[in-house]
């Protein structure tokens, strides 16, 4: 029977002294070798972008953050010192790709309402009151006639919303297409939200 090979009392790497884990590396080098095939490569001396974008899952419309995820929903991702705490995923994405820190007060929003998407069209700088306003308007359910604000009356349709604790009826229109474009146009004039124009289910 060929005796088991013993394991070295130190790591291979010169100038480790850690007990060795296996082939003859430490815990850190082992790691290193099998994620990256160098010993020598420490995850956090790799490009920040590198880093990020390979938790990401791209196959979808919404980019979803496959990493650490906080208790509110929305993914984690660790910047800086080991003891940094770590921060949202979809704001150190808007700052990846605009290539500048997030502007002094605001806020990223998710256009899509997916916490965990990091997509670049999806998020956008806004103000706290933009994102609580556009949140509600998200969780507002489509009515029949597929356009948000637009309802059946007495054959016709019906354009409405609200903003602010105010109702607007905009008039009934014999086509819920009309309907829609002058929610869409007094919604754009309230929200500032370009992206409900023409919303539809």
């Amino acid at each position: 029977m060929t005796p088991a090979k013993s394991q070295p009392d130190e790591c291979l790497v010169d100038g480790c002294a850690t007990k060795p884990l296996a082939r003859s590396y430490c815990n850190k080098h082992y790691q290193r070798l099998t994620k990256h095939g160098d010993v020598n490569v420490n995850h956090r001396d790799r490009p920040l972008a590198d880093r990020f974008w390979e938790k990401v899952d791209k196959s979808g419309s919404c980019w979803l953050w496959t990493s650490a995820v906080a208790g509110n929903g929305y993914g984690q991702f660790h910047v800086g010192p080991r003891n940094a705490s770590p921060r949202p995923s979809h704001r150190i994405a808007w700052e990846l790709t605009h290539g500048a820190s997030i502007p002094e007060g605001a806020v990223i929003d998710h256009i899509c309402f997916t916490p965990l998407c990091v997509n670049p069209a999806h998020l956008r700088a806004t103000t706290t009151k933009l994102n609580v306003e556009y949140r509600r308007r998200g969780r507002i359910p489509v009515p029949e006639s597929g356009f948000r604000g637009v309802y059946r009356a007495k054959g016709k349709w019906l354009a409405r919303l609200s903003h602010g604790g105010v109702a607007y009826r905009l008039g009934t229109y014999a086509c819920k297409e009309e309907a829609a474009q002058a929610v869409a146009a007094k919604r754009e004039e309230l929200f500032k939200f370009p992206e409900f124009q023409g919303e539809t289910a």
